[in-house]
C-alpha cells in the first residue's frame, strides 16, 4: 500500500490550511500602492536563522539592542509589571527604565531612609544582584527644577543611590505639563537653565558615587513629541562638556503621546462630573498640541549632522511596535554605530503588552521577535544605500 506510512495528523493539518487558503484568498489581496518602499526583498538569500546566530548577523550589537522604556510606578499593578519585565530584561540582557520616582521621592523627603518601609518601595527597588539589568529611574523636569531650586540635589542623589539605580532619565515634558492644566507643574524658567545647573551639580558630586551607583549618569528624554535639530545641537554641546550627560532617548512623534494622553484623561474626568454642564476647556486651549513634534526619521537626520562624544548612548523610540519597524531603525542607524555610539531601540507599549502574559510566554514571544530580525537580515536591505547614512 503506497500510503501506509502517511502521517494522518499532518495530512489533516495541511488540508485545513489549504482550505483556509481557499476561503481567505479573496480577502487577502494587496494593492501595489501598499508596497513598503523602505526595503529591497531578495527571497533567494532568505532563510530562518536561530537566535544563536545573533552575533554573526549583528556584530555591532553583541547584546540585544533593546531598551524597556520607562512606563509605570506608583500604581497597584506596577510591582507585578516591573518584576516581570525585570526578569525578561535579566534573561536577555536588556536595559530598563522604571516609572516616575516622584511619589517615592516625596516620601523620602518626609521620612528619609525609613522610606524603605513605604509600600511604594518594592515597586522601584531591585537590589544589585548578579546579572541584574541596567535600571534607570525617571523624574520629570518640573520636579527637577524644584529640587534644584531648593538645593536638594545631593539629597536626591542619595535617594537614587538608596534605590541602587544605575542612572536617571530626566523627562522633558513641557507640553504634557501644560496639557495637565491645574495639575501640571508650571516651569518658571527655560528647561536648559535647569539642566545646566543639574549637570554642574552632578559633576560636583559625581566622585562621591563613583564605583557604586549612577554609573550611567543622566539621560534626557522627550515624552512623545521628539526634539528639533537646534535642541539636538545644544545637547551635543552639553555632552561634550559634561561627562555625566551620557545619553538620550528620542521618544519621537509617532508613538505614545503623553500630551494626547493627558488631554484624554482630563476629558474623561470632566465627563464623569455629574450635575454640571460639561465644558472641556483643554479641547480648545490645547487643540492641536499632540501633533506638534519631530519623527524618528527627522531626528536621525539631525543626528547625522551633529557630533556627540563616541560613548554617548542613543535610544531610538517613538512608535516602534514590531520587528519590521525595529529592523528598519537598526539598519538606518548604522552611521551612529560607525561613530561608536551604543544604540538601543526603546519600546514601551510592546513590553507593557507583553507583561500581561505568563512569564514563559513573554520569553517565547520576545525570542520570536528577535528571530524575526535575524530573518529580515537574510533577505531585506534598505532601498537607498545612502539612507544608511542619511536616513
Amino acid at each position: 500500500m503506497p500510503y501506509k506510512h502517511l502521517n494522518t495528523n499532518l495530512y489533516k493539518v495541511i488540508g485545513e490550511r489549504k482550505k483556509d487558503h481557499l476561503d481567505l484568498a479573496t480577502t487577502s489581496q494587496i494593492g501595489a500602492h501598499q508596497q513598503d518602499q523602505r526595503f529591497y526583498y531578495n527571497p533567494l538569500t532568505a532563510y530562518h536563522p536561530s537566535l544563536q546566530n545573533w552575533n554573526k548577523f549583528f556584530p555591532n550589537h553583541k547584546n540585544f539592542p533593546f531598551w524597556i522604556s520607562s512606563m509605570t510606578g506608583g500604581t497597584d499593578k506596577a510591582l507585578t509589571i516591573n518584576t516581570k519585565l525585570q526578569e525578561l530584561a535579566k534573561k536577555f540582557g536588556l536595559g530598563m527604565g522604571l516609572g516616575s520616582l516622584r511619589p517615592l521621592w516625596e516620601q523620602f523627603l518626609e521620612t528619609g531612609n525609613d522610606v524603605k518601609n513605604h509600600p511604594l518601595w518594592s515597586q522601584f527597588f531591585f537590589s544589585k544582584q548578579k546579572n541584574r539589568p541596567l535600571l534607570l529611574g525617571n523624574i520629570g523636569i518640573g520636579q527637577l527644577e524644584e529640587i534644584e531650586k531648593k538645593k536638594q540635589f545631593q539629597a536626591f542623589l542619595d535617594f537614587l543611590c538608596l534605590l541602587q539605580l544605575d542612572g536617571l532619565f530626566v523627562h522633558l515634558n513641557p507640553l504634557q505639563e501644560w496639557a495637565q492644566g491645574p495639575e501640571g507643574n508650571k516651569l518658571s524658567r527655560p528647561i536648559e537653565e535647569t539642566l545646566l545647573k543639574v549637570f554642574e551639580s552632578f559633576s560636583r558630586f559625581e566622585h562621591t558615587y563613583s564605583g557604586k551607583f549612577l554609573s550611567q549618569g543622566i539621560f534626557l528624554k522627550e515624552v512623545g513629541q521628539g526634539i528639533c535639530e537646534e535642541g539636538i545641537r545644544s545637547m551635543a554641546l552639553w555632552a561634550n562638556r559634561y561627562s555625566c550627560f551620557k545619553g538620550m532617548e528620542m521618544a519621537a512623534l509617532g508613538g505614545t503621546n503623553f500630551t494626547q494622553l493627558e488631554l484624554a484623561r482630563r476629558q474623561n474626568q470632566q465627563q464623569q462630573q455629574e450635575g454640571r454642564e460639561i465644558f472641556h476647556s483643554g479641547a480648545i486651549i490645547h487643540s492641536g498640541l499632540p501633533f506638534i513634534g519631530h519623527s524618528k526619521k527627522e531626528m536621525l537626520q539631525a543626528l547625522a549632522n551633529t557630533l556627540f562624544p563616541p560613548s554617548f548612548t542613543f535610544i531610538i523610540s517613538g512608535g516602534i511596535s514590531g520587528p519590521l519597524e525595529a529592523y528598519y531603525y537598526l539598519e538606518s542607524s548604522h552611521f551612529l554605530q560607525e561613530r561608536e555610539h551604543p544604540i538601543f531601540l526603546g519600546m514601551a507599549r510592546y513590553f507593557l503588552s507583553l507583561s500581561a502574559l505568563p512569564m514563559a510566554e513573554m520569553i517565547s514571544h520576545f525570542q520570536d521577535f528577535l528571530e524575526s530580525l535575524l530573518f529580515f537580515k537574510t533577505c531585506l536591505s534598505l532601498r537607498v544605500e545612502t539612507e544608511k547614512s542619511r536616513v
